[in-house]
């Protein structure tokens, strides 16, 4: 691709000219933000043009759940909301995103949310599989806990039965007026 350039930046500060974009896209950043949630919100509303979108997506992390689990991995989710309830991040971000935008300036255009609903195949692992080496780090849980959870995992992986996994995600769009 000849029409591509890498910046580095963060969600406050990425370094693009304000009022230079048409569209902004972020997805699933806000979750893992904390009180930065509004800050990142108004910065992207910044960079587009007017007439210009914002879309934004993510999740309600506390509505996550899977069925026919291994009884090892039941408190694998509720661990991994109280880690994140410890740095103040708060899992329910997909909830706010129209109001985010609307604080921002932006005129919303739509705020949706929907459950997916899937098989997890084997190997598939959830977020907070993913967030296990910082949960120890942070004291939430100890290495005989990723242990454990690993031989549940394992055991998933084996069964014809495959968990069920449910999951809320929200969209939402925002345009900045043109007058």
């Amino acid at each position: 691709m000849t029409n591509v350039e890498l910046r580095q930046g963060t969600g406050t500060e990425s370094g693009l000219t304000p009022g230079s974009l048409d569209v902004v896209v972020m997805r699933h950043v806000l979750a893992h933000n904390g009180a930065e949630e509004a800050a990142i919100v108004a910065h992207l509303a910044t960079l587009v043009k007017p007439g210009g979108c914002v879309y934004l997506v993510d999740i309600d992390g506390t509505a996550f759940r899977m069925m026919d689990l291994d009884p090892d991995l039941e408190d694998l989710h509720d661990t991994f909301v109280e880690f994140h309830r410890r740095k103040d991040n708060d899992l329910q971000p997909g909830l706010r995103l129209g109001k985010q935008l609307r604080a921002a300036g932006l005129e919303v255009l739509e705020h949706i949310g929907r459950y997916d609903v899937l098989q997890a195949p084997p190997g598939m692992r959830p977020p907070s599989w993913a967030a296990r080496e910082a949960m120890v780090e942070e004291s939430v849980i100890t290495e005989d806990d990723v242990s454990r959870w690993g031989r549940a995992f394992e055991r998933l992986d084996q069964q014809a039965l495959r968990p069920t996994v449910f999951g809320a995600a929200f969209v939402a769009i925002g345009r900045r007026p043109t007058n």
